[in-house]
């Protein structure tokens, strides 16, 4: 029997396709089945933390197929999603577990700190996702449930709690499909937050089609990479802003897309000459939609390159509703939104933007201008209220201004939208604060895209003549008129010519930060194009997010244009300045460097004092458990039994037999790869491992003399198979074997010192050019075993 529930409607794909790629991610690829099965074990976590159908559950994860999985889990246990996204400061995510009424939290491993932090007053229990499988279950949802949960700016300086339901979100997304004749020969971009409901259009419109998504994280990787991506795995139906859409083209050049069949843009106004610009298959359809997080998409407009009007200008028409939904222009000119698929309105939070009508339906007033045009499509002119849209991101600016407010030293505050850029003004009650120090409390309390490019502290607000605030004569705080005079060099003054058309600026200090300075990941790629053309090189994003200074990208770029070889490797040492441009760590208590600097900033020990059933659990006996003397508290690494043996090409047998120690070093080394934004198969020079490892305990106590796991393995073929796994000598090969890494590899021992001896020589091998690219690190792993007389602190801490 056919479900009819989205979870249903996957599983159906799952069982008749098992085989067919749901998620190209990372050079691998996830089948339908191997999706289906890490999204029931997500389920079978939340079962057995004792989450009931119903509840809402907080997702904190990254931006791909693990949170896919836990999408699909936390509604196949019947219950509703919450994303929280772990890049948005904590004090927002706070309100928003408090707001949308979250009771568990689903976290993958990378951010367990973050949730238990969000957890910690006991108002949602924290549950810890895992690589785990187990069969979906498939419920029949009530259509009236609520499926997710999202949030919408707030004028009040609150965002506002969405609830969508089941029989709505089906009612999108089978719109969806039809409008853009979704098959399951599609593969679809997926680059909006899932916190947001542009996710919405491509997660379910693909998995419930038999489809593939390419998930692709912007705020990590850059429109660069993404367009490596899309390229890569043929995306043929594009979905992002019209700002993404206009920095990806910049990327692409004159190679654009050839695979993608349909362009989607939604989020802000798109333009005609977008559509002129596109590069992508033949009668490529470019379909311009319209909606909000109340309704996702309510209006579509369809056109070809081939079907515009050369001479058209301006913003593309929204074109006319979608089935289920009514659009009209109201005497005011704002545009509102009728049927009976829009939301009941915002959780807890009555609004009159939302009216019920007599048949049952609602009307949603948008807040947004419109106009009906003569051949009957409507155009969308902007907003009647305060709410802007940056870089596709519904932004309220009395909500900046009301955390401005909450400042010491604050009287008022005004933000505005200038050229496309945030900025913000005060007024002070007694001493002038910093505006700098008032943007960097922002940092901490608002998403990065609400937070203004400046924030300038002002004696009192210019006036009209009727009194009102004059926006118009509101100074620029990134004038450079505060800056001392700079001598650059020519390099210098190119550079700096370009940062400052892309950044709208007069002038910016050589050794001002480039998001400091007003700039964003999509800006940087507008920079990185121009660079490259400015010079004649190619210039990696990466080695742009390495220098984001004027005097840094500039002394890069004359290193990288000079005909000069390279010294050859030599005994003298080319230099003491070394980068550090990756980093990956799993700490008792921090699953990342992000948590290990928290915990010692806050004091955290990170000691875990073991209950009685935990204890059980890891095989300790009642006798010893009630032993006076036994200490019932250590340093606890999450996820050590954990590995995901097939993305490292290893069998199940050879995980097994695999020192933990070897494991956890191997997912640390790719993790900071990741974090640098190096990919070994990418690199043209050698890449060297230097590794550290304390002795195998693992080895000792569990394998040796173990029938269950030696018994298949002649006592003659051990160091081929088994020991060779063990041994810290063989860290570093296997390390550069599983990698791909054709630098040294170099196992150190100097006892305590060992972990640092191998940073000082991977150092020592860059500065001599034994290899472009170093990793270096240490993996210690221990099992403390009972022994009687011990002298162990009483408590576990020194």
């Amino acid at each position: 029997m056919t479900q009819s529930g989205c979870v249903g409607r996957f599983d159906t794909h799952a069982r008749q396709s098992p085989d067919r790629i749901a998620v190209f991610e990372h050079g691998t690829e996830l089948t339908y089945a191997r999706l289906a099965g890490l999204a029931g074990g997500r389920a079978l976590r939340l079962r057995d933390a004792g989450v009931r159908p119903g509840e809402r559950v907080g997702l904190v994860t990254g931006h791909g197929s693990a949170a896919i999985a836990a999408i699909l889990g936390t509604l196949a246990t019947g219950c509703t999603y919450v994303p929280l996204d772990p890049t948005f400061p904590r004090e927002r995510l706070e309100y928003q577990l408090a707001a949308a009424r979250v009771t568990a939290v689903l976290a993958d491993p990378e951010y367990v700190e973050l949730a238990e932090f969000l957890c910690r007053t006991g108002s949602a229990r924290l549950v810890r996702s895992s690589a785990e499988t187990a069969p979906l279950p498939v419920p029949e949802p009530d259509p009236d449930g609520l499926a997710y949960v999202l949030f919408t700016s707030g004028s009040t300086g609150r965002p506002k709690a969405v609830g969508q339901t089941h029989r709505n979100l089906l009612h999108v997304v089978d719109n969806q499909i039809d409008a853009l004749g979704i098959t399951p020969a599609d593969r679809l971009s997926l680059l909006a937050s899932f916190g947001f409901d542009a996710a919405i259009p491509d997660l379910y419109p693909a998995l419930l089609t038999g489809a593939a998504l390419v998930p692709v994280d912007l705020r990590a990787h850059g429109v660069a990479h993404a367009a490596r991506e899309l390229a890569r795995h043929e995306v043929t139906v594009y979905h992002s802003t019209p700002t993404v859409y206009r920095h990806l083209l910049d990327v692409l050049g004159e190679t654009g897309l050839p695979s993608v069949r349909t362009v989607l843009l939604g989020g802000e106004q798109a333009t005609h000459a977008d559509v002129r610009r596109g590069r992508f298959a033949p009668e490529c359809v470019f379909v311009n939609g319209y909606g909000a997080t109340e309704v996702t998409f309510a209006a579509h407009y369809r056109t070809t390159a081939a079907e515009l009007d050369p001479d058209a200008e301006g913003p593309l028409p929204i074109g006319r509703a979608l089935p289920g939904f009514t659009l009209t222009v109201l005497d005011s000119g704002e545009l509102e939104v009728r049927g009976r698929h829009l939301v009941d309105g915002y959780l807890d939070q009555p609004s009159p933007a939302f009216v019920e009508t007599a048949d049952g339906g609602r009307r949603y007033r948008t807040g947004d201008l419109g106009r009906l045009l003569p051949d009957g499509n409507l155009v969308c002119l902007g907003r009647l209220d305060r709410q802007v849209k940056v870089r596709g991101f519904r932004v309220e600016l009395t909500e900046i201004e009301a955390k401005l407010a909450e400042q010491p030293g604050v009287a008022e505050a005004r933000a505005i939208v200038r050229d496309g850029d945030l900025l913000a003004y005060v007024t002070a009650t007694g001493p002038r604060p910093d505006g700098r120090v008032l943007r960097a409390a922002l940092v901490d309390a608002l998403p990065g895209y609400s937070v203004p490019a400046a924030v300038a502290v002002l004696d009192s607000f210019p006036l009209t003549v009727t009194g009102k605030l004059d926006e118009r004569a509101l100074p620029d705080p990134r004038s450079a008129a505060t800056l001392p005079a700079e001598r650059l060099t020519p390099a210098e003054e190119r550079v700096h010519r370009i940062w400052c058309e892309i950044l709208g600026r007069d002038r910016i200090g050589s050794t001002e930060a480039f998001f400091d300075a007003g700039g964003d990941s999509l800006r940087l790629g507008r920079v990185q194009v121009r660079l490259a053309d400015e010079f004649g090189v190619d210039v990696p994003l990466l080695a742009l997010f390495e220098r984001t200074t004027i005097a840094g990208q500039a002394a890069w770029l004359t290193k990288s244009t000079s005909d000069t070889p390279p010294p050859v490797a030599g005994e003298e040492p080319a230099g003491d300045l070394i980068a550090v441009v990756g980093l990956a760590c799993r700490f008792p208590g921090a699953p990342d460097a992000a948590s290990f600097w928290w915990n010692l900033c806050a004091g955290v020990d990170s000691i875990h004092d073991y209950a009685d059933e935990e204890l059980a659990a890891l095989g300790i006996g009642p006798r010893l458990r009630a032993d006076p003397a036994y200490v019932r508290a250590g340093g606890r690494i999450e996820g050590v039994e954990e590995f995901d043996a097939g993305f490292f090409g290893f069998t199940a047998d050879e995980a097994a037999r695999t020192d933990p120690q070897h494991r956890l070093f191997l997912e640390t080394a790719w993790q900071a790869l990741e974090d640098a934004g190096r990919d070994p198969a990418a690199e043209t020079g050698p890449v060297g491992v230097f590794t550290a490892a304390s002795v195998n305990r693992y080895f000792l106590f569990h394998l040796f003399g173990n029938p269950a796991v030696t018994g298949d393995v002649d006592p003659d073929d051990w160091e081929g198979r088994l020991t060779g796994r063990q041994l810290t000598d063989h860290l570093p090969g296997q390390v550069a074997y599983r990698l791909g890494l054709t630098g040294p590899a170099v196992a150190v021992q100097s006892a305590c010192s060992s972990s640092l001896a191998a940073v000082a020589l991977a150092a020592q091998s860059l500065a001599d050019y034994r290899c472009d690219v170093a990793l270096a690190g240490g993996a210690s792993v221990t099992w403390p075993r009972y022994r009687s007389g011990g002298l162990a602190s009483p408590d576990g801490r020194c």
